[in-house]
């Protein structure tokens, strides 16, 4: 396959050569000198505007070659920098997944099931009973702690539960 620098040289020679062949037959077959002159003078400029025209041809054909090169090297270096990305993102997850997710939160307890234990702070005022002992009720304030439980004549660490 030819290139197209190859094309125009083989064109460019063959206006030459027909300008060549077109000047001797206007020199051998036409009598007027003055005539000679102008038909010679035309043929010149008719094949340089030819050559001028295949030269511009040329040119457009390597500017489009170009273009298209230009254009897949610009897709490439798209297509590399989107592969890129997605890797990164593709190790991102990778690597969350490889954390340990954090505990969900428990939904926020009712009145009546705030229960905490004893030797803590009270949260919230109120009469807490004793899990084991359901008829040992303490009154809570904020800010204070929770005693032991002496339902059984001993005390015991308790559970409380905030009753209603």
């Amino acid at each position: 396959m030819r290139t197209q620098l190859e094309r125009f040289h083989k064109r460019a020679r063959l206006y030459v050569l027909g300008a060549a062949i077109l000047i001797l037959l206007f020199a051998l077959l036409v009598p007027n000198v003055a005539a000679k002159v102008i038909l010679i003078i035309l043929t010149i400029i008719a094949f340089a505007v030819l050559v001028i025209v295949e030269w511009s041809k040329k040119d457009d054909a390597t500017s489009k070659e170009d273009d298209a090169k230009q254009a897949a090297k610009a897709l490439a270096e798209k297509q590399k920098v989107e592969e890129t990305k997605r890797k990164a993102e593709e190790a991102k997850k990778a690597e969350e997944a490889k954390k340990p997710k954090p505990a969900a939160k428990k939904p926020a307890a009712q009145k009546d099931d705030i229960a905490t234990r004893t030797g803590r702070y009270c949260v919230e005022d109120g009469t807490y009973y004793c899990s084991e002992h359901p008829d040992r009720t303490v009154e809570m304030v904020e800010g204070k702690r929770f005693p032991p439980c002496r339902g059984d004549g001993r005390g015991h660490s308790a559970i409380w539960t905030l009753s209603e």
